[in-house]
Protein backbone atom coordinates (compact mmCIF):
# COMPACT_ATOMS: atom_id res chain seq x y z
CA UNK A 1 0.00 0.00 0.00
CA UNK A 2 1.10 3.58 -0.86
CA UNK A 3 0.72 6.49 1.11
CA UNK A 4 -1.78 8.09 -1.36
CA UNK A 5 -4.05 4.52 -0.99
CA UNK A 6 -3.94 5.00 2.52
CA UNK A 7 -4.73 9.22 2.42
CA UNK A 8 -7.48 7.96 0.19
CA UNK A 9 -8.54 5.54 2.55
CA UNK A 10 -8.65 7.37 5.79
CA UNK A 11 -10.72 10.12 3.71
CA UNK A 12 -12.72 7.79 2.69
CA UNK A 13 -13.71 6.66 6.43
CA UNK A 14 -13.70 10.27 7.24
CA UNK A 15 -16.74 11.37 5.23
CA UNK A 16 -18.59 7.94 6.10
CA UNK A 17 -18.47 8.52 9.75
CA UNK A 18 -19.47 12.06 9.36
CA UNK A 19 -22.55 11.14 7.07
CA UNK A 20 -23.39 8.41 9.78
CA UNK A 21 -23.75 10.72 12.35
CA UNK A 22 -25.44 13.22 10.86
CA UNK A 23 -28.18 10.50 10.39
CA UNK A 24 -31.45 11.59 13.03
CA UNK A 25 -30.94 9.30 15.29
CA UNK A 26 -30.89 9.51 19.35
CA UNK A 27 -27.43 9.39 20.35
CA UNK A 28 -25.99 11.04 17.14
CA UNK A 29 -25.77 14.69 16.03
CA UNK A 30 -28.39 14.22 13.57
CA UNK A 31 -30.75 14.07 16.37
CA UNK A 32 -29.88 17.36 17.57
CA UNK A 33 -30.55 18.68 14.12
CA UNK A 34 -34.04 17.51 14.79
CA UNK A 35 -34.78 19.02 18.03
CA UNK A 36 -33.30 22.71 16.24
CA UNK A 37 -35.92 22.49 13.33
CA UNK A 38 -38.84 21.41 15.87
CA UNK A 39 -38.08 24.40 17.55
CA UNK A 40 -37.25 26.60 14.82
CA UNK A 41 -40.95 25.66 13.43
CA UNK A 42 -42.79 26.41 16.70
CA UNK A 43 -40.87 29.51 17.74
CA UNK A 44 -40.10 28.65 20.97
CA UNK A 45 -37.66 26.73 22.82
CA UNK A 46 -38.66 22.72 23.26
CA UNK A 47 -39.70 21.37 26.74
CA UNK A 48 -37.23 18.69 27.76
CA UNK A 49 -40.24 16.29 27.83
CA UNK A 50 -40.44 16.92 24.33
CA UNK A 51 -37.31 16.03 23.73
CA UNK A 52 -37.54 12.69 25.54
CA UNK A 53 -40.41 11.62 23.79
CA UNK A 54 -38.87 12.56 20.38
CA UNK A 55 -35.62 10.49 21.71
CA UNK A 56 -38.06 7.41 23.25
CA UNK A 57 -39.48 7.54 19.25
CA UNK A 58 -36.44 7.95 17.79
CA UNK A 59 -35.03 4.94 19.40
CA UNK A 60 -38.09 2.85 19.14
CA UNK A 61 -37.49 3.54 15.42
CA UNK A 62 -33.64 2.94 14.94
CA UNK A 63 -34.63 -0.32 17.00
CA UNK A 64 -37.56 -1.23 14.19
CA UNK A 65 -35.05 -0.85 11.65
CA UNK A 66 -32.55 -3.12 12.99
CA UNK A 67 -35.15 -6.03 14.00
CA UNK A 68 -36.14 -5.62 9.96
CA UNK A 69 -32.50 -5.95 9.28
CA UNK A 70 -32.13 -9.00 11.34
CA UNK A 71 -35.64 -10.88 9.96
CA UNK A 72 -34.53 -9.91 6.67
CA UNK A 73 -31.07 -11.64 7.50
CA UNK A 74 -32.57 -14.57 9.19
CA UNK A 75 -35.11 -15.13 5.95
CA UNK A 76 -32.45 -14.73 3.59
CA UNK A 77 -30.46 -17.42 5.45
CA UNK A 78 -33.71 -19.82 5.65
CA UNK A 79 -34.39 -19.73 2.13
CA UNK A 80 -31.40 -19.50 0.53
CA UNK A 81 -29.10 -21.92 2.83
CA UNK A 82 -25.94 -20.74 3.92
Amino acid sequence: INISTLVMLAGMISVALTISNMLPLPGLDGFQLIILFVEMIIGRKLPEKGEKIIAVVGFFVLLGLVLLAFASDIAKIVIEGW
